[in-house]
């Protein structure tokens, strides 16, 4: 059984997800929201902070399932080399990577019914 604190991280990762998305419709796009400084600032708080709460699951069932590597390491970058950050790099990471992440995370809270 996985404990109520994973369930919570995976749920706040999903919400972070989807509020990256919400700002990104807003915005019309990923490209004009990462040219919009309250966007870009939107986008890698939310993506440090899904980061952040997904590097704290404990199960080793879930941690396996997830890209963990990638999605910390990112965290680290927007969090400690903020003026270093490669746009192209985050484009890339919200055009491909989250839709992966969020079928996973759903598939995951989906299949374990949590």
């Amino acid at each position: 059984m996985f404990e109520k604190g994973d369930v919570a991280r995976l749920e706040f990762a999903l919400m972070m997800i989807e509020d990256i998305e919400a700002v990104i419709d807003r915005h019309g796009g990923i490209e004009k929201a990462l040219d919009d400084f309250e966007g870009i600032h939107a986008i890698l708080m939310c993506l440090m902070q899904a980061g952040e709460s997904l590097n704290k699951i404990k199960d080793d069932e879930i941690r396996q399932q997830l890209p963990l590597a990638g999605i910390y390491g990112l965290r680290n970058v927007i969090a400690h080399d903020y003026e270093g950050i490669n746009l192209k790099q985050i484009q890339e990471t919200l055009r491909t990577h989250l839709p992966q992440l969020k079928m996973k995370i759903s598939r995951i809270i989906e299949t374990k019914g949590l």
